[in-house]
């Protein structure tokens, strides 16, 4: 179920903590399998059996995933704005937590 950019930002810094975000990165996507579990140039390579080390939502709109990148990034999440290119709606707004094997 779709949900708002304010509720996705309020479940992901629950997740992450208030004492390191830096340690993690969010984005936005299309296609959330291939972002984050993928391998570069396009995807992060995070370990997706690892449950605890990643967090994805689907917003009810581009605009609303924009948006919940955007609070994220000003919570201090790594990541830059602007993302989510590919084909299909750009709603997934995902986190991660930063590893030597993640990208980055």
């Amino acid at each position: 179920m779709a949900k708002k950019a304010k509720k996705i930002v309020a479940k992901i810094i629950k997740r992450v903590g208030n004492d390191r975000p830096k340690d993690w990165y969010a984005g936005i996507t299309s296609d959330p399998d291939a972002r984050l579990f993928g391998p570069p140039p396009g995807g992060h390579e995070v370990d997706k059996s690892d449950i605890d080390a990643w967090i994805c939502f689907e917003a009810k709109s581009e605009r609303g995933a924009r948006k919940a990148e955007r609070k994220l990034l000003e919570k201090g999440l790594d990541g830059g704005p602007g993302g989510g290119t590919g084909i299909g709606s750009v709603v997934h707004v995902y986190a991660y937590e930063k590893t030597d094997a993640t990208t980055p």
